[in-house]
C-alpha cells in the first residue's frame, strides 16, 4: 500500500529558468516523510501531535527518534509549473530492517496519475533510543504498522564508476 498526499507549490519552490529547484523537491520529499510518519499513528487509531511526526511514527513509539541516515534523489523529468499547483507525492516502505526503515518515493506534478514520476527518491533512516542514543529495536506492534507499506523497492540507477 502506498501513502499519498499533495504539497502546494510555492513561488520559491521556482528557480530563475522557471523549473523547479532541486533544493525544493528535497523540502517537498520531508514535507511528505512527515506527513506519512504522521499518517502511520492514525492507522493505529492514537491522536497524531504533528510536532512529533518527525521523531518517527508520532505517538506509536514514545521515546523513539527517527535520524535520517541517507537520501538519494533522481530527477527523470525537469518540472516547469504554476505556483500553487499541487505536487502529488506517494510514499512507501522499501525495506523494514531490525531498527531501520527505508521509504521511497515518486513525484508528479502537472502529468496524469499513471504518467512515470518525474522524480524518485528514498529516504533511509534508523529508529533511535532517545534516552540512550542507540538504535532502536522495531517492536512487533510497530512492525505490524509499518507492514502494510512495505513494497518492491525503486529501481534506481546504478552510480557511475569512478574514474
Amino acid at each position: 500500500m502506498r501513502y499519498q498526499c499533495e504539497v502546494q507549490a510555492r513561488v520559491r519552490d521556482l528557480n530563475t529558468s522557471g523549473h523547479v529547484d532541486n533544493i525544493a523537491v528535497m523540502r517537498i520529499l520531508d514535507e511528505a516523510r512527515v506527513l506519512f510518519l504522521s499518517e502511520l499513528t492514525r492507522v493505529k487509531g492514537e491522536s497524531v501531535d504533528p510536532a512529533r511526526a518527525a521523531e518517527g511514527l508520532a505517538g506509536a513509539a514514545p521515546g523513539v527518534n527517527l535520524l535520517v541516515v541517507g537520501q538519494r534523489v533522481e530527477y527523470r523529468q525537469e518540472m516547469y509549473v504554476e505556483p500553487g499547483t499541487p505536487f502529488r507525492v506517494e510514499v512507501w516502505l522499501a525495506h523494514i530492517g531490525r531498527s531501520s526503515i527505508a521509504m521511497d518515493f515518486a513525484l508528479r506534478i502537472g502529468v496524469p496519475d499513471d504518467a512515470p514520476a518525474q522524480v524518485v527518491g528514498e529516504t533511509s533512516a534508523v529508529l533511535m533510543d532517545a534516552a540512550t542514543s542507540r538504535p532502536w529495536s522495531i517492536t512487533d506492534a510497530v512492525r505490524s504498522i509499518l507492514s502494510p507499506y512495505l513494497e518492491d523497492p525503486l529501481p534506481l540507477r546504478e552510480r557511475a564508476a569512478g574514474s
